[in-house]
C-alpha cells in the first residue's frame, strides 16, 4: 500500500472508486500508508468521493489524526476542512 500511496497515478484511480476508498479507509494499515503520504493525501482531498469515505470511516480519521502529513493537507485544505467539521 506504501507504493500504491506515493504514486500520484495509483491513488487518482483509487481515489475516483467509492468502492477502492471504502476499502482503503476501512484498513488501518491502508490509512496509515495514506496518511503518512503527501500524494496520497492531495488525491484523496482533490476527490469528493475519496474524501467522504475517509471522513465516514472512524478508521480512517484515526489515522489522519495520528499522522502530523495527513493533517498538515486537511489543515491547508477548506474543502477537507468544511468536510470533517460537516461529518461531526
Amino acid at each position: 500500500m506504501t507504493a500504491v500511496a506515493a504514486s500520484q497515478t495509483a491513488m487518482a484511480a483509487v481515489a475516483a472508486s467509492s468502492t477502492a476508498m471504502t476499502a482503503v479507509a476501512a484498513s488501518q494499515t491502508a490509512m496509515t500508508a495514506v496518511a503518512a503520504s503527501q500524494t496520497a493525501m492531495a488525491a484523496v482531498i482533490a476527490n469528493s468521493t475519496a474524501l467522504n469515505a475517509v471522513v465516514a470511516s472512524s478508521t480512517a480519521m484515526t489515522a489522519v489524526a495520528a499522522s502530523q502529513t495527513a493533517m498538515t493537507a486537511v489543515a491547508a485544505s477548506s474543502t477537507a476542512m468544511t468536510a470533517v467539521a460537516a461529518s461531526s
